[in-house]
């Protein structure tokens, strides 16, 4: 009987599961495109579809769909399995002993729960009918209810402990879930929520990992915060999640952009009229977490804020930062006053229109800028400089920021060479903005002899004509040490076969004798079609590359060997061990002669 986690590979394609996180480009019977787990612009990501496995030559991350998943997702094993069980059909069994769930697990199970809790408490309770009336006032309809699972949170101190108390959560687990409050004065918890109108917020898998509350209009309302989110949590970061995302990212795909709100109401009242691929950064800037989330689905975002993009400073940051990370950034100008609701509600067609003419951002900032100056005047040339060369500096597309700095130019007749002067001295890369996303992991560098190892290996995978001639060639020591065993794999069945050599046959065999080597060879096979695909060598290429790559891997073994020797001799020279050093110059003339002829 298969393991839950083979029926799931088997009922999954690999390709198709990260192709809804990431565009794949087809190359051959592979896949590649730029790795979603560090910053590139050259495609080193490959995903073999026959193999079903994924491997990063720019950061050396790799493997399954599940390790996908838990790398993109963030999450634990066992969670992982669960999300891609629900989405294969599979259906697991649940654990003999609760302490066998992971913490996530837990969480997002009292997270849940408390969902059901306070959505009951809005749909029958007595004390929800002025969040029903007032739901009703803001025209939200019941499917929007439901479908956005809105609740309420009673005006008790402990209505929700108590009710997760007789599920079988302790205080600790009901704390870690940001759900109560520890008292200041005295020992024992309150609850977090009390009369609000309740918003779940889910993870792009629709798990709910935190709730947003609207405090109940009364007299009250104007002494008490209007919104409180949940706290920090494992599971919870409000500066990585978008809310609606779960319900928008198949028409964020499918329409190529999305459109940023600031309000939870306004995401529901935006979806409840059939514009779907909405979502809301719950009232904050733009952050890279949340950006990042973006790009899995689309590089187009328009931004419908109610405030004053061009004078809010937190706002232009997560412009900058968006701008940075390559996204095409527009604005959605509506009338002053006037929030994405209210418009949608005054006329739908008014808020469609008002998208599909949105203005780049750059166009807004130069429009917003000009506003008020004259372009004749030097005080205003250098006000409008100061505003409009900072946001120039983030963008990342060379051609399209030399447009805007062309532009520049002649709205304030000055030379181009000027204006990118001062672009050098006050182009400083943003805290949030290094070469990869807080996400990502280094690129690895790989030794010039892993690099040749790995290239020389996967040629003659591709190229199996070329193997004698490598063979031959090429001793075990000459490989790097992470990839002997693949390569003496390679040459026992080679030995054997003689002929027709077949790399799925002989991948079968190296998985029954080492599984380890095996799944090294699986990956190295990929590395050549990253950038060249077999049929783009002619004959006369593949005898000169074999040739290449032999003396390119014998040179880097020979100049690792003279450094071992450089450093030998030092010793032997600080040891004045004239034997020692008259045998290990001999030695490093010869490495020196070898590597001389392979030149």
């Amino acid at each position: 009987m298969n393991k839950p986690s083979e029926d799931i590979k088997d009922r999954l394609d690999i390709a198709e599961l990260i192709q809804e996180y990431i565009p794949l480009k087809k190359v051959g019977g592979n896949f590649k495109a730029c790795c979603p787990f560090h910053n590139e612009k050259t495609p080193s990501f490959m995903v073999s579809a026959d193999k079903q496995i994924w491997h990063c030559f720019g950061c050396s991350k790799g493997g399954d769909i599940f390790a996908f998943v838990m790398e993109m997702e963030g999450l634990e094993f066992v969670d992982a399995l669960k999300m891609l069980a629900r989405k294969a059909g599979v259906q697991l069994r649940a654990p003999a002993n609760p302490e066998q769930q992971s913490k996530r697990s837990k969480l997002l199970e009292i997270l849940e729960l408390t969902t059901e809790f306070f959505h009951q408490s809005l749909l029958k309770s007595k004390a929800g009918q002025a969040a029903r009336d007032y739901l009703t006032k803001r025209k939200v309809s019941t499917e929007s209810i439901q479908s956005f699972r809105l609740g309420f949170s009673p005006e008790l101190w402990d209505a929700l402990s108590n009710f997760l108390h007789k599920k079988g959560f302790q205080d600790q687990d009901i704390l870690d879930a940001g759900l109560i409050i520890k008292r200041e004065n005295k020992s024992g918890f309150y609850d977090r929520f009390r009369n609000r109108l309740m918003f779940p917020i889910a993870d792009g898998q629709g798990n709910i990992i935190g709730f947003g509350g609207r405090i109940m209009p009364s007299s009250q309302e104007k002494e008490m915060a209007k919104y409180i989110n949940s706290p920090q949590t494992s599971v919870y970061d409000k500066s990585r999640v978008l809310y609606g995302l779960d319900k928008a990212k198949g028409e964020m795909r499918r329409l190529d952009y999305a459109v940023i709100v600031e309000g939870y109401t306004d995401v529901i009242t935006s979806h409840q009229a059939g514009v779907k691929n909405v979502v809301s950064s719950s009232g904050t800037a733009l952050t890279l977490g949340q950006i990042n989330l973006i790009k899995r689905y689309t590089n187009n975002i328009i931004l419908a804020f109610d405030m004053d993009l061009a004078g809010n400073e937190a706002a232009k940051r997560g412009i900058d930062i968006a701008l940075a990370q390559g996204l095409n950034v527009k604005v959605a100008v509506m009338p002053e006053g006037m929030d994405p609701d209210d418009y949608i509600k005054k006329d739908v067609k008014l808020w469609q229109k008002t998208l599909k003419e949105a203005k780049a951002i750059m166009e807004f900032y130069f429009e917003t800028t000009f506003q008020g100056l004259d372009p004749n005047k030097v005080e205003d040339k250098k006000k409008a400089t100061a505003v409009l060369i900072p946001v120039i500096a983030n963008i990342a597309d060379e051609v399209e920021k030399a447009h805007y700095i062309q532009k520049l130019a002649q709205r304030l007749s000055v030379a181009e060479e000027i204006l990118y002067d001062y672009l050098q001295k006050i182009r400083s890369p943003l805290p949030h903005q290094s070469n990869q996303p807080e996400s990502s992991i280094p690129a690895t560098e790989k030794s010039e002899n892993e690099l040749f190892s790995t290239q020389l290996l996967s040629f003659v995978f591709n190229f199996p004509a070329c193997l004698e001639k490598v063979t031959t060639a090429i001793d075990t020591k000459y490989i790097h040490p992470s990839l002997q065993e693949v390569y003496e794999g390679l040459k026992k069945y080679y030995n054997k076969q003689q002929s027709d050599f077949d790399f799925t046959e002989f991948l079968k065999k190296l998985q029954s004798e080492n599984s380890q080597a095996a799944e090294q060879a699986a990956v190295v096979e990929l590395y050549l079609q990253k950038d060249l695909l077999p049929e783009d060598f002619s004959a006369k290429d593949k005898e000169a590359e074999a040739e290449q790559l032999i003396n390119n891997l014998q040179k880097s073994w020979l100049q690792h060997q003279m450094q071992r020797v450089q450093t030998e001799i030092k010793n032997a020279e600080e040891e004045k061990d004239k034997k020692l050093l008259e045998k290990l110059t001999a030695k490093f003339n010869k490495l020196s002669e070898k590597i001389a002829k392979l030149n």
